[in-house]
């Protein structure tokens, strides 16, 4: 039995049926790919959905029984009598300990792919999607925003193509890099 539909425990799950196991794999969430869904809506990284497509029918054509949409209760372990349970369960976003962090304005890339925040009510760091994802990511016209940074200095060199790509994308999108900053009121 497996809990969680993402990379690893798909790919859990597929080794697992591979060498004989019956797995029947668990995922809240009414479709498969765990954090990788939020990662694919970035532009130009649809290849993380196809990833997970692959994952899952591999999984399939394996004998893994998906079960989406289904939290894994007490009462399911215990009726399954699963010899083995394997937690796949993914990981939380990670929330620096920054002073203004839990401010309205703040966003996370989690809560803007997730759809929970609209893009256009984030007053700042939304924008690191592209730090750590892609540039290219649309960005509302009406704001310049900015990008809020703990470090001293970017963490993406700009002497890496990635790097300097980014660093042109986002000073012509006029979005303001603030290194070593906090947020505050």
């Amino acid at each position: 039995m497996g809990r969680g539909a993402g990379s690893g425990g798909l790919t859990a799950a597929y080794e697992a049926a591979r060498l004989g196991h019956k797995v029947t794999l668990f995922e809240k969430e009414e479709e498969t790919g765990g954090q990788l869904r939020l990662a694919r809506k970035v532009p130009f990284k649809d290849q993380y959905g196809t990833w997970v497509s692959w994952l899952t029918a591999q999984a399939k054509k394996m004998g893994v029984i998906l079960r989406t949409g289904t939290e894994v209760t007490e009462s399911i372990v215990s009726e399954g009598k699963p010899e083995v349970v394997i937690l796949a369960s993914g990981g939380e976003p990670i929330r620096p300990d920054i002073p203004g962090i839990n401010l309205p304005l703040v966003c996370h890339a989690w809560q803007v792919l997730g759809g929970m925040v609209p893009r256009e009510k984030c007053g700042c760091d939304w924008r690191w999607i592209g730090w750590h994802g892609d540039s290219r990511f649309p960005m509302p016209e009406r704001s310049a925003g900015n990008l809020v940074e703990v470090l001293k200095r970017s963490p993406v060199l700009k002497i890496t193509s990635h790097g300097y790509m980014l660093h042109t994308r986002l000073k012509e999108t006029g979005c303001r890099l603030l290194f070593n900053t906090a947020v505050r009121r």
